[in-house]
């Protein structure tokens, strides 16, 4: 259940293509051959029927207004097709169960998801200045609705052949610029499911989310009874697990691989063979059928709230909780169930992408909304919700670079809070250790350790010790020696009576942070956690028990690049409400960025908090290496793939030339030149071809263990809500108690889910639980869904834990070596220890092969010599922010092999920039830099000013060139004051929103 998108090969025979490829079941083929549709095709004249002859003529650019269409070499490209495949169980219900309803609500789904692609989505192309694209609002597509799959499968779908041809408004015909329809495709898709599935709630079926872009089934058929039915998927599958394929890319090309031409088969004959198979498989469809037509009769209005309005708002009430919700303002039991749909899906949307970034783009909301509809809103209605919202503004948009974004209102209140918090602390403490004492000490310290400290390292240790702000930033460039200044710091402090302390975002850092400085170091969620200020007010006795452990101590949270916005608020409370002597921030903004939204670090540094700068690379000892990462630091990705010469490799295939790179190694090189790769995908491909090179050496054991592990989902909390994340045989782990659900800490296996009442159910020691979901509250942290896995592991196996556990002094990335393999145990060890784990200890489920890492776990780690993997098709993944870690984390050697170096380059070109934060949607609020700002006004030449002063007004400031949130170093900044929000919203803001 899928919408595609490809390029038409060639205008010959197409339209005798897809009319010949037309089976419509019985009597119903012959309405079928073929319909015009768009605002194009009736400027054009096109409508009714396609004509043969005159379809093949539009696609090849000959318009029947005499226009054609052409590019300068003559050439012209014929146009796209757009296929809509239904569900199964909607084919089935349709083809099978013969409820003629469908049939036609399909393509009515289908029009109405093209009319909306025609009016956001077409564009055309101007010159100029440059290229560009203007949206036109007009297409021409002829639809052809088929009902077999090329297996001979049950299969509604419609191809929607869209010319090569669109309208601009000065009247001219021009080609169609594609960019806006296959880059949205995913948008589409939602958009189409969630038009398809009000339909089919309108004929009385009920439906339920199965799987990404708001696809969906109808419930009550059986996922077995859809496999039966999908031969062609199976197909697929079976011919990729056989080839070992599993990225998205390889599953494609076997599907067109072993796309074979279709079978033709008399429609009455088909139609038998299907009957005699619905028979011998006891597939009866009529009392689903029967209960959607009753579903479906008319009902009075009141009725219709009673059952339909009220029960959802039910649900909003035990998702939201009885706070009033601005989210929802406006969503009344009486008003129409789609606009409560929309009001639920938007609130749902806007809080899965709040949690992930602090900016997010329109298409992305509603996107996202229309995947987490809980009940008929369609595209139409969604976007009228959020454009309340925004009028009201609740949500509040701007542009950064011409590039429209949105955010929430308080999360625009956390960043100014955030920034005032910053801006209080300057000039306001009084030095926690002498300048002249924290100088002479430094010195005594750095020749003790035989470390000639550069002058910029001595700065930043002075900075951690002394100075007389409470918040102090040190901008720490990869390579320039932070971890060396943080040793010599604590035995500065140390000498003074004061004790150094530091948090990091990953358990892994945390732990070899504390190996190489000796200080005392544990992740900042499990520094949050302790203490209790990431939420909500802490009562007297918690900040007492805080004083009392972190009074007038000095605090360096490593990596605070990945800090996010919830994270660094709860430090800030425990900065203030622990009685900290300061709090030290130590990061590089060029670097990853944090998993929850915000990039705080980022922020205070644009907004010229007291910063301590740190870039002098100290760690590439290879000038090529050196150059690399200084073009990379000035974002020259071209420049930086140049001066590594010979180190970056083509290939076909980049990760086995990579693990027979390594595996030519020494083996004594082996040890010290880590492997690393992108993402997951790339990391299971080079992982597979390094141990079967080392199984063919006799480097890892004869036996082999299949361990069944769990991978975690990452879900965000709204996700979690979601009764369609969860599915038998997922492991639920609950880190700490959650009160909203009464599910205590542990581990818990999901057994079921009951669409009825719409709970989970669980089980741990062989006792089962149910709950609710939907009342999970919407800041709970502490849990994670994870779903099933195996590994293979030999003896010589290297590994790391998945999972935390105090008592056994296990950290989450940790390395450990395989060490025995025995018929009912697995022993385990690296220097801290041995594990010896027993059949069914639930250790063995949080282990992972740990010979190859992704970037994200390698950042903050150094290493002598690297072997990377980049693949150009990795588009998310190819961040500027990526490449930079990839290509500083080796002192010695680098090499990065890629599939096609032009295609990367361009890929990490197309990914530059990283989230902005919601102030960054204020330019007129930030200092002006070089390139991004208007040289005369200050203020970013693209801006739209209505929006600017809108969102100015709400912050009670006034509109000005010169920038009013710069951080001075004075104390006598005025603090940022958010007023209340406009119209008769009294609503309580807070960070759950």
């Amino acid at each position: 259940m899928v919408v595609s998108i490809g390029a038409i090969g060639s205008a010959s025979g197409a339209a005798e293509y897809y009319a010949a490829d037309n089976y419509y079941v019985g009597e119903q083929a012959a309405e079928h051959q073929g319909e015009w549709g768009g605002e194009a095709a009736a400027r054009l004249g096109l409508s009714g029927g396609v004509d043969p002859s005159q379809f093949e003529n539009c696609l090849k650019g000959h318009l029947p207004n005499g226009a054609t269409i052409a590019n300068n070499a003559g050439d012209h490209r014929p146009g796209l097709d757009l296929t809509f495949s239904a569900p199964k169980s909607v084919s089935l219900l349709a083809l099978l169960g013969k409820d003629e309803r469908i049939a036609p609500a399909h393509v009515s789904a289908v029009k109405a998801t093209l009319a909306w692609v025609e009016q956001r989505l077409a564009e055309a192309r101007v010159s100029g200045e440059g290229p560009r694209a203007v949206q036109t609002g007009n297409l021409a597509y002829a639809m052809f609705a088929h009902d077999v799959s090329r297996n001979q499968d049950p299969q509604l779908h419609v191809h929607a052949v869209i010319l090569n041809a669109t309208q601009r408004s000065d009247g001219e015909w021009r080609a169609l610029r594609n960019d806006k329809l296959y880059s949205e495709n995913t948008l589409i898709g939602s958009v189409y499911h969630a038009q398809l599935r009000a339909e089919m709630q309108k004929l009385g079926y009920q439906t339920e989310i199965t799987g990404k872009h708001g696809s969906f089934e109808i419930k009550g058929i059986d996922r077995a009874v859809i496999g039966e039915w999908s031969t062609r998927r199976e197909d697929i599958l079976a011919k990729a697990a056989k080839l070992d394929i599993k990225t998205p890319q390889g599953m494609r090309a076997v599907a067109e691989r072993t796309r074979d031409a279709k079978e033709v088969i008399e429609p009455s004959k088909l139609a038998t063979h299907w009957e005699q198979l619905a028979g011998e498989r006891g597939l009866d469809l009529s009392p689903i059928i029967a209960a959607a037509r009753e579903a479906a009769r008319p009902r009075g209005f009141i009725e219709q709230v009673r059952e339909w309005g009220q029960a959802l708002l039910d649900k909003v009430t035990h998702y939201f909780g009885p706070k009033p919700e601005p989210l929802m303002a406006g969503a009344e039991p009486a008003t129409r169930g789609s606009h409560l749909a929309a009001a639920y899906a938007v609130a749902a949307g806007v809080r899965h992408l709040a949690e992930r970034e602090a900016t997010f783009e329109p298409n992305m909301l509603l996107r996202t909304s229309l995947n987490m509809s809980d009940h008929g809103a369609t595209v139409r209605v969604v976007e009228s919700r959020i454009d309340r919202l925004v009028t009201d503004r609740t949500l509040l948009m701007g542009k950064v670079h011409g590039r429209d974004l949105m955010t929430t209102r308080d999360i625009f209140k956390t960043e100014v809070d955030m920034v005032n918090h910053v801006k209080a602390g300057i000039d306001a403490i009084a030095s926690p250790i002498d300048p002249a004492v924290a100088v002479s000490g430094l010195a005594d310290a750095s020749k003790a350790a035989a470390i000639d400290l550069s002058a910029e390292q001595q700065d930043g240790a002075l900075a951690i010790l002394s100075g007389t702000n409470a918040v102090q930033l040190i901008q720490g460039d990869a390579g320039a020696g932070k971890t060396t200044i943080f040793a010599l710091a604590r035995d500065v402090a140390a000498k003074s009576g004061i004790e150094i302390i530091a948090a990091t975002p990953q358990n892994k850092l945390a732990t070899e942070l504390r190996e190489v400085t000796g200080i005392q170091v544990q992740s900042v969620e499990g520094l949050l956690s302790q203490h209790r200020f990431a939420t909500g007010k802490a009562t007297s006795v918690v900040i007492d028990n805080a004083r009392a452990d972190l009074g007038g101590k000095i605090l360096i949270v490593d990596e605070a690049s990945m800090v996010s916005h919830r994270q660094m608020v709860g430090l800030m409370q425990i900065a203030e409400r622990g009685g900290l002597a300061k709090l030290v921030l130590v990061g590089d903004i060029k670097q990853i960025d944090p998993v929850e939204a915000g990039r705080p670090f980022a922020l205070f540094q644009r907004l010229n908090a007291p910063t301590q700068i740190l870039s002098e690379n100290r760690r590439q000892q290879d000038p090529e290496l050196r150059t690399a990462v200084a073009e990379l630091k000035d974002g020259n990705v071209r420049g930086a793939l140049d001066a590594l010469g010979e180190r970056v490799k083509e290939s076909v295939d980049p990760a086995k030339a990579a693990a027979q790179q390594w595996l030519g190694l020494p083996e004594k090189e082996r040890d010290s030149t880590a492997l690393l790769t992108s993402g997951h995908n790339l990391r299971q491909q080079l992982l597979d071809h390094v141990r079967g090179g080392l199984i063919a050496e006799g480097k890892l054991g004869d036996s082999s263990l299949t361990l069944q592990t769990f991978d975690n989902l990452n879900l965000t909390t709204q996700q979690l809500k979601q009764l369609s994340s969860y599915a038998p045989g997922q492991l639920l782990e609950v880190f700490r108690y959650q009160p909203s659900i009464n599910l205590p800490a542990g581990r818990y296996e999901v057994r079921g889910i009951d669409p009825n009442s719409k709970e989970v159910e669980v089980a741990r020691d062989g006792i089962r639980q149910r709950f609710d979901p939907l009342h999970l509250s919407s800041n709970a942290k502490g849990l994670a869904l994870k779903v099933p896995n195996e590994i293979d592991v030999r003896e010589g196996d290297k590994l790391i834990w998945t999972t935390n556990d105090k008592a056994k002094d296990i950290s989450n990335g940790s390395k450990i070596d395989v060490l025995k393999i025995e018929p009912d145990s697995l022993t385990v060890g690296n220097a801290k220890g041995e594990w010896k784990l027993e059949a069914g200890d639930p250790l063995s489920q949080s282990l992972a092969h740990g010979l190859v890492l992704n970037m994200h776990r390698a950042q903050g780690m150094t290493y002598d010599k690297t072997i990377s993997v980049i693949d150009s098709h990795d588009r998310l993944l190819n961040s500027a922010s990526l490449f930079y870690v990839l290509n500083s984390r080796a002192r010695e050697d680098s090499a990065i092999h890629l599939d096609n170096n032009e295609a990367v380059a361009r890929s990490i070109e197309s990914h530059r920039g990283a989230t902005p934060n919601a102030l960054d949607l204020c330019p007129e609020l930030a200092k002006p830099d070089a390139g991004l700002f208007d040289g005369k006004t200050g203020v970013d030449a693209q801006l739209d000013k209505s929006l600017l002063h809108t969102t100015l007004e709400i912050l009670g400031l006034k509109s000005s060139t010169e920038p009013s949130l710069a951080v001075e170093q004075s104390s006598k900044v005025p603090e940022l004051k958010i007023p209340e929000p406009s119209r008769t919203q009294e609503y309580d803001f807070d960070m759950d929103m």
